[in-house]
């Protein structure tokens, strides 16, 4: 959406600033997609500016291939050598969560796309507002305490692909120790094992690996 092409006080509700007191925002959590898998630059640019930002990692295992010399048949160099070894790499492609300001991620995405090699960054718009999906704070917390928990039992989902499993109850749980101390989110069961999913509405899901019940507390709705 252009701001630009909208007057000022719609223009600052789009931005989340309420024209009437002219409250600056807050930095919030926004979800973005970056085009062409070129999610690691645009990590990389955010992090060069000091930039929060989080993408989802995981454990992925790739076939290396190295030449060692003699006739090339096809596309494979005859005597190359092939070993499998394991990369850090992005868990969902074109995914990047960053905390700005609404102005700041605006002004963010127009430098990313005036280099000169550009790094297309969209918004992800939430199908009831229809605005730029903001997460909020304590669901982006929980997230990373998961998805940041280099756990290569993880297993994570993307919303509108993947259906989502059914929760063992509707009732919120929190992790109280082990390595995702701390995270919120909802029972779920895969292949008998019980798990917790922490999820980002409209975007993704994280499930942890089998967490003990000894672990988890229900958290008492207020």
């Amino acid at each position: 959406m252009n701001l630009k092409a909208l007057n000022k006080r719609d223009a600052m509700a789009y931005e989340g600033i309420d024209s009437r007191i002219g409250k600056v925002p807050k930095e919030e959590w926004y979800a973005m997609r970056v085009a062409y898998q070129q999610e690691l630059k645009a990590k990389a640019f955010c992090d060069k500016k000091a930039i929060e930002n989080f993408i989802p990692m995981k454990f992925a295992e790739i076939t290396v291939r190295k030449r060692t010399g003699g006739n090339v048949e096809g596309n494979v160099a005859s005597g190359a050598i092939e070993k499998r070894v394991k990369k850090w790499v992005p868990a969902i492609h074109n995914l990047i969560f960053i905390k700005l300001t609404g102005s700041a991620i605006a002004d963010l995405k127009k430098e990313m796309e005036a280099q000169v090699k550009k790094i297309p960054l969209r918004y992800i718009i939430d199908n009831e507002t229809k605005k730029p999906l903001i997460v909020p704070e304590s669901d982006m917390d929980s997230f990373m305490k998961v998805a940041g928990s280099k756990d290569e039992g993880l297993i994570y989902l993307t919303a509108g692909v993947d259906e989502y499993p059914k929760l063992v109850s509707n009732d919120k749980v929190r992790v109280t120790g082990g390595p995702y101390e701390g995270a919120e989110g909802y029972v779920v069961r895969v292949k008998k094992d019980r798990r917790v999913m922490v999820k980002i509405a409209g975007t993704c899901a994280v499930l942890t690996s089998f967490v003990h019940p000894s672990l988890l507390e229900k958290i008492e709705k207020s």
